[in-house]
């Protein structure tokens, strides 16, 4: 949908990276990269210069805010998934500027706190 917009996916577990490789080749998806690494340290041409991160719940709220504040520019956003009932996260680098809530049949409704990176 969006061809010439940059996207980076960030995983930890090689075999896993491969396999988002694989997709990435077989559908010629030429604006996508993978990286195979930790997230909690972004590769030096990364730094700051992301204009969305998004993570599912993978880390506690303040490691969350410190990987994220690590790869977005000063413009940036944070989308963090949770569950509805979740609370929401706020740090000296974010600050929340909505909730958006959702629902897939025959699952529990779920959330993205959409949040704004404060320098």
């Amino acid at each position: 949908m969006r061809p010439h917009q940059p996207f980076v996916l960030v995983e930890s577990k090689q075999r896993k990276a491969s396999f988002l490789s694989e997709v990435r080749r077989t559908l010629g998806l030429h604006n996508v990269e993978v990286i195979a690494g930790r997230a909690e340290t972004p590769p030096s041409g990364y730094v700051h210069q992301a204009a969305v991160v998004i993570s599912r719940a993978v880390w506690s709220d303040e490691g969350l805010v410190a990987v994220a504040a690590a790869w977005v520019n000063e413009d940036g956003m944070l989308l963090r998934m949770k569950a509805q009932d979740s609370e929401v996260i706020e740090g000296r680098s974010f600050t929340l500027e909505r909730t958006v809530r959702y629902g897939i049949e025959g699952d529990r409704d779920r959330a993205v706190d959409v949040l704004r990176f404060q320098a």
